[in-house]
C-alpha cells in the first residue's frame, strides 16, 4: 500500500493518492466497480459508501472484509 500526501491534497488535510497494489475483481456483475474496491482494500477503508446495488455481493464475501453501507446507512454512524 502506498499512501502519498500530494499538493493537491493540502486543501484536504484527511485526503492522500493511494496506488492500488493489485485488482481484486471481486465485483462481478459491474466490472467498472472493481477499481473502487480495489482502492479501498488497499487504502484499508472502513467503508465503501455506495447506492449501487452492484457492491451488496461485498457483503456475501469474507476476506476481504468490506463494509458496504448505503449514504443513509453511513449518515446514521455519524449521529
Amino acid at each position: 500500500m502506498s499512501l502519498t500526501p500530494t499538493a493537491s491534497s493540502k486543501p484536504y488535510p484527511l485526503a492522500a493518492i493511494i496506488t492500488a497494489s493489485g485488482f481484486h475483481l471481486l465485483c462481478d456483475t459491474d466490472k467498472d466497480d472493481d477499481k473502487f474496491v480495489d482502492c479501498a482494500i488497499t487504502a484499508g477503508a472502513d467503508y465503501i459508501v455506495t447506492e449501487d446495488s452492484h457492491f451488496n455481493i461485498l457483503k456475501q464475501i469474507p476476506f476481504p472484509r468490506l463494509n458496504v453501507l448505503t449514504l443513509d446507512e453511513f449518515n446514521a454512524t455519524l449521529q
